[in-house]
């Protein structure tokens, strides 16, 4: 076993102890010190937990991740059914970590009319932040798409379909 195992190992043993003292200071010293390799164990560890103060403190320290490394990782917690119902907070992380998701474009805009109303929202405010960063050309593409969908979809998603028709025309 070479070092970056025994220390994930290591992490993945304090962070599922039980000791609750000893699970948030494993995230702050991992808000502090710790690598992009920690944010599964920080996902599983929050679908798992009851404690409020656990969930809080891993949202802050994901929401602290300013690095553009994170993208793919997230970007592949939404396609796993094990993180189904914390998508919302996925895609929130995704605008408040500041990071460009521009790439992940063809991943955002189907959240927006396939996911539930708070994701479709959450979704949005993505959008919003990358939207100056597509090619027009893609833009062209996701504009069909999305209205293709708001002739299926009910209020109020047909509402937020339109506003990302809008956002992605300007």
């Amino acid at each position: 076993m070479n070092q970056n195992e025994n220390k994930t190992k290591d992490l993945k043993k304090k962070l599922f102890s039980g000791d609750l003292p000893l699970v948030l200071d494993t995230i702050k010293d991992s808000r502090k010190n710790g690598t992009i390799d920690v944010i599964p164990l920080l996902l599983d560890l929050y679908i798992l937990t009851r404690q409020a103060i656990v969930k809080q403190a891993i949202q802050s320290c994901l929401f602290d991740l300013k690095t553009p490394q994170v993208a793919p990782i997230i970007i592949d917690a939404l396609s796993k059914k094990k993180y189904a119902h914390i998508k919302s907070l996925l895609v929130e992380f995704m605008w408040q970590a500041n990071i460009d998701f521009s790439k992940y474009t063809d991943t955002i805009i189907p959240l927006i009319y396939k996911e539930s109303l708070e994701v479709a929202i959450e979704a949005m405010t993505v959008l919003e932040t990358t939207a100056d960063s597509i090619p027009r050309e893609d833009a062209k593409i996701y504009i069909k798409q999305l209205s293709f969908a708001a002739e299926k979809k009910e209020s109020p998603h047909k509402d937020i379909i339109f506003q990302a028709i809008d956002i992605l025309q300007l």
